[in-house]
């Protein structure tokens, strides 16, 4: 219905003086997580709200909602939701009593300055003794408020448990049997935990580790816990998502999709719930499911145009893609439409049938020209980004932690898997940082970048830190300082330490006196002070928390109100607190690297600060983690002087066949690898003494070169210099090295860099895989045969025929490989200045030897019909025919 001016006129107003407060509570939670919602806490489209005037104070509009939701004024407390950067929505903090007396227009602006929005609150009900509502309790600094979700992998379910305040210096080991208790299990149930972080573009769901204290953890006020049941692997292997973010996956994946008949292309048949990483198979054989068809390559598919709201012209090939998300993108766009067809015979065999080209199920014009007009777009709107914007490339010691030994080997990242940032060249790079700060959480004066340069050698290593001048310049700059090609991305290295950094100040005097010697004795004087009071027994001064007056005036001397103010208002106080400067007096000052060990810094003995190096399992080790490894955070990174260098060390274990990145170091250049022996051991976790070979991985393209490193030289004699990287491992003896395949770091990144993943096919059907074995560039025609019978089940590999591929015709070579006629695989797979990873295999009846040693003409190709008339010559001799081709019976 149509509104007349007037009515239009008094929406507007009211839309104007009115706003629109949206209450969360536990109950909706419960309801929605698991059935309408799965990430994240709420759709707050879905709980109570209230239309309030904006100038209602806050208070009044409380005592609406006890009349509404039954909950007296006095237990309710009211939490402000935040978007984070990863596009999440949590309860930030509670309201403040202060900000309670204010209207709740101005709270709407405060939480949501963009003008109409919403006020999103969160409702805090605590409940006591039968249920009943009881006073919240007093939320301190320390406390967090954690949500809870329950995943059960046999009922394939999660759901909301609840919520818990917990500490932050507490552990996640103290709250099990509570969790248990929510769930429904025995108190000592054994159960995992997951940190829900986010979820677009891609589900992130991270492990939680118990021992860790939950500010270690980063986890803060709204966060959310899922946990689940531990299960053993060979428990986990029966469940289709055995844990928490296989499942998260899953329902990222869900898609249900409308499948229409082509004959009725604006009708919907019917609906099938999916995953967009389902294959071809398994996309046709749900259709075929639905239909009642037992031969599911009969269903042919055809995509759906998103600008005409038709079907595509022509129809999806067999096997044609890779997943059904293939199968729904149109250019820029994304579909849930599929139109399908019923052939008569298998869509395989139609598709090798030599049929006129259709040119479109309508017209195909506007496809094409639609196509072109996007092109154009897509082009220009790439043109003018790549001109006015740059691509900035973090990475970081996690980065390095997590890819090599895993995904890379040779050098220190791969950063098309690390953070990207999209800024424009004029950003300055200080803004840029605030970014970063938000996404990684670590504040900007404890953030160090470092350029990454590629080498001669073309290896990507840190060259140089950037200085406080560089960073006052714009992004673009240092693009073209990094890299003097045009438009390219500004690789960086992100330095973060972490540690403990206290600096001491004087401390209180207060000494007792004794009653019993003169004023002049004790050196009293005039003015001088004397507090007093009364006598306490040992077992009556543990009761009082400061039971003496010393220990009252050094908490009185810690004790500091701070003034919190709101970003927004920046010149009002929101409220105060009461804190304690220095929670503990320590004689440490104390750095922490990334391979999770203490150092020592000569540097900072002469200066009111103190390091120190603490042996980890020692008595001072488990006093000072005890205190301190709760408040564990970045700290500001040291000074880097001419004399430092950055080193980065991965470790060999030639009994795992194991490479991977244990940490880095500043050395100094005139100091020696001897002097960083027992450090390097920490890492690894061997016993300080023991004896351990250095190697300089220096480059990998088109050889691996990588050379053992005097540990009696200095580094700048070794031509070490920042971003080198050294791998090291246990020292064998002779004897010991024989037993391993690879027993030293230069023979194992040898066999790695000879690595390759060879695609077999059997020559009867030279255009599809029949399986894939990794092997050696060096292994011989021998090492190849055997195991290509491997995979085959055949006791005799001198059966197997090998055949090149072809890159240029993409077909097997006319001549197959002769019996030993090749040094290696890589002889194998070279074709003129091109190199293939594809081998076609035939399997005879007699072996290959035996066969070449007949006299048969030249035969030119293995399909010409030449090579039936020299089989038909050879018959005489060999009874039945000795050829068969494909795989073995």
């Amino acid at each position: 219905m149509m509104m007349t001016e007037q009515e239009e006129k008094q929406h507007q107003k009211e839309e104007y003086l009115c706003t629109t407060i949206k209450v969360a509570r536990d109950e909706d939670l419960g309801e929605q997580i698991g059935r309408d919602i799965y990430f994240d806490l709420v759709d707050h489209e879905k709980v109570r709200s209230f239309r309030v005037q904006k100038q209602t104070p806050f208070n009044v509009f409380k005592e609406e909602v006890s009349k509404v939701l039954g909950i007296p004024v006095q237990f309710q407390r009211f939490w402000l939701w935040a978007k984070r950067q990863n596009h999440t929505y949590r309860p930030d903090r509670p309201l403040t009593k202060l900000e309670e007396t204010k209207s709740v227009g101005m709270l709407r602006e405060f939480s949501q300055p963009v003008q109409n929005a919403e006020l999103k609150l969160f409702l805090e009900v605590e409940l006591g003794l039968h249920l009943r509502p009881i006073v919240p309790p007093d939320k301190t600094g320390i406390d967090i408020l954690l949500f809870f979700k329950h995943y059960d992998p046999e009922k394939e379910e999660l759901r909301y448990v609840g919520r818990l305040f917990v500490k932050r210096t507490g552990k996640p080991t103290e709250i099990l049997s509570r969790l248990n208790e929510m769930a429904g299990y025995d108190p000592d149930e054994e159960i995992d935990l997951y940190e829900e972080i986010k979820f677009e573009p891609t589900v992130m769901c991270a492990p939680i580790d118990k021992i860790y204290t939950f500010g270690t953890s980063e986890l803060g006020d709204g966060d959310i816990i899922c946990f689940q049941k531990s299960l053993p692997v060979e428990s986990a292997e029966q469940f289709r998502y055995p844990d928490v973010p296989s499942f998260l996956d899953s329902v990222h994946n869900r898609a249900v999709v409308h499948f229409r008949a082509l004959e009725k292309p604006k009708e919907d048949e019917f609906c099938v719930e999916m995953s967009m990483l389902d294959t071809y198979e398994n996309v046709v054989e749900k259709v075929a499911q639905q239909l009642g068809l037992d031969d599911p390559s009969k269903i042919r598919l055809t995509a759906h145009n998103c600008y005409s709201q038709l079907p595509k012209p022509r129809p999806i090939k067999y096997h044609g893609v890779n997943s059904l998300s293939d199968m729904l993108v149109h250019f820029d766009k994304s579909s849930d439409i599929l139109y399908y067809e019923v052939l008569d015979i298998p869509l395989p065999e139609l598709q090798y049938f030599k049929t006129p080209t259709v040119a479109s199920h309508h017209a195909i014009k506007d496809e094409e020209r639609l196509k072109k007009e996007h092109e154009g777009k897509e082009l220009k709107k790439k043109t003018v980004e790549a001109q006015l914007c740059t691509i900035i490339k973090v990475a970081r010691d996690e980065d390095l932690g997590e890819q090599i030994g895993r995904d890379i080997y040779f050098d220190l990242v791969d950063f098309d898997k690390v953070q990207n940032f999209r800024f424009e060249k004029q950003t300055p790079f200080n803004v840029f940082k605030e970014e970063v700060a938000k996404v990684f959480r670590i504040p900007v004066q404890f953030q160090r970048f470092w350029l990454l340069a590629k080498r001669e050698n073309n290896t990507y290593r840190p060259k140089l830190p950037l200085t406080h001048l560089d960073e006052t310049r714009p992004l673009g700059t240092l693009v073209e300082v990094s890299n003097k090609a045009q438009n390219v991305e500004l690789k960086l290295f992100l330095e973060v330490e972490r540690g403990l950094e206290i600096q001491f100040e004087p401390t209180v005097m207060c000494e007792s006196i004794d009653k019993k010697i003169t004023f002049g004795a004790s050196q009293l004087g005039d003015g001088d002070i004397i507090c007093f009071q009364k006598s306490l027994p040992v077992e009556s001064a543990e009761k009082f928390l400061y039971p003496d007056v010393p220990s009252f005036l050094e908490y009185l001397r810690n004790r500091q109100v701070v003034h919190f103010r709101s970003l927004e208002n920046p010149k009002e106080d929101d409220f105060c607190l009461e804190m304690r400067r220095f929670q503990k007096c320590l004689e440490y000052l104390c750095n922490f690297n990334v391979s999770g060990r203490w150092n020592a810094k000569e540097d900072f003995k002469a200066s009111s600060k103190c390091r120190t190096e603490i042996v980890p399992g020692s008595r001072a080790w488990t006093v000072l983690t005890s205190i301190v490894f709760q408040h564990f955070r970045p700290i500001v990174p040291p000074d880097k002087t001419r004399e430092d260098i950055l080193l980065f060390f991965k470790h060999y274990d030639p009994e795992k066949e194991e490479l991977r990145y244990v940490g880095r170091l500043f050395v100094k250049l005139t100091g020696k690898p001897i002097e960083i022996l027992s450090r390097l051991n920490e890492m690894a976790g061997y016993d300080p003494d023991e004896e351990i070979d250095l190697y300089e991985e220096i480059k990998f393209e088109p050889i691996v070169m990588c050379e053992p490193i005097d540990k009696k030289s200095m580094f700048e004699t070794s031509q070490l210099g920042d971003g080198d990287i050294i791998c090291f491992q246990k020292s064998l003896p002779v004897e010991s090295a024989e037993q391993f395949p690879y027993p030293d770091v230069p023979s194992f990144l040898e066999s790695v860099h000879n690595r390759s993943v060879v695609h077999f096919r059997s020559l009867e059907k030279p255009k599809e895989d029949d399986f894939c074995v990794e092997m050696s560039m060096l292994d011989s025609y021998d090492n190849i045969v055997e195991k290509v019978a491997q995979q085959l089940g055949l006791d005799d590999p001198s059966k197997i025929r090998l055949t090149a591929h072809n890159c240029y015709s993409q077909l097997p070579k006319p001549r197959p490989i002769k019996y030993r006629g090749v040094n290696s695989l890589s002889d194998m797979l070279v074709h003129f200045d091109k190199s293939s990873d594809i081998l076609y295999y035939e399997v005879l009846d007699i072996p290959l030897p035996e066969l070449q040693n007949f006299k048969t003409p030249k035969v030119a190709s293995h399909h010409a019909i030449k090579d039936e008339v020299s089989m038909m010559m050879i018959s005489n001799t060999l009874q039945p025919s000795f050829v068969h081709r494909g795989k073995a019976p």
